[in-house]
């Protein structure tokens, strides 16, 4: 991951457009490759299916999220290992999410949350 996204060096502190990643990459730079993984593998929910569960709704909790965008291909990994990953998350990880708060809920939930009182709040988008 450090190699995959260059984050060695010090041309990130160089570039226009990406002074934000300074303090990262001298921090990585400087002997913080360790830790830096171990932030990196916190951000997103990995493991076995119940872990990810687990992390995903920590994740939503703590932040009061609403929603979960996946991603199951990192760097150079094979294609069908992805491909896997999404198979098993969507067969056992989704529906524990669904069970948890169906969409109906999330729309009256933000409906009361925004005060709206219109019926755009209400409305499904299509399946």
């Amino acid at each position: 991951m450090i190699r995959h996204y260059e984050l060695i060096g010090d041309h990130l502190t160089k570039m226009r457009g990406y002074e934000a990643y300074k303090a990262v990459q001298e921090r990585i730079s400087a002997g913080g490759v360790d830790e830096s993984v171990e932030f990196f593998l916190g951000l997103q929910p990995w493991g076995t299916p119940e872990q990810c569960y687990e992390k995903i709704v920590d994740t939503i909790e703590r932040t009061g999220g609403e929603s979960f965008t996946g991603v199951f291909s990192f760097g150079g990994m094979p294609y069908e290992i992805a491909e896997e990953s999404q198979r098993l998350f969507a067969s056992e990880v989704m529906p524990e999410l669904k069970r948890r708060m169906p969409r109906e809920d999330q729309l009256l939930e933000r409906a009361r949350a925004d005060g709206t009182s219109g019926g755009e709040a209400f409305r499904l988008p299509p399946s």
